[in-house]
């Protein structure tokens, strides 16, 4: 099975808004995201997911911690690889 990779001209209307805000908070937009927004519901919800992570009282560096760990446990390397990336951006050492 293929996935395609959207844009956000591409995408679903009902999935824009979650891409646009993706795309706005890293400066581009991940290849994941791309995918998720054939499924309006799932770019909402990963989208929230991230959200919900964010107003935790984890740091972002701990936030990244519970992200890595999530993506290696669930041997998904393309995640591992996402994370790490904004691990740097969170300056994580």
């Amino acid at each position: 099975m293929k996935f395609r990779i959207h844009t956000q001209e591409s995408a679903p209307a009902a999935s824009r808004a979650a891409l646009e805000a993706t795309a706005t908070k890293y400066g581009f937009l991940p290849n994941i995201f791309g995918v998720l927004a054939e499924s309006p519901a799932a770019a909402q919800a990963y989208v929230g997911i991230t959200k919900a992570l964010e107003q935790s009282v984890l740091t972002p560096v701990e936030q990244q911690v519970v992200a890595l760990t999530v993506s290696t446990a669930n041997s998904c390397t393309y995640c591992v690889g996402a994370h790490s990336m904004v691990a740097q951006m969170v300056q994580m050492p």
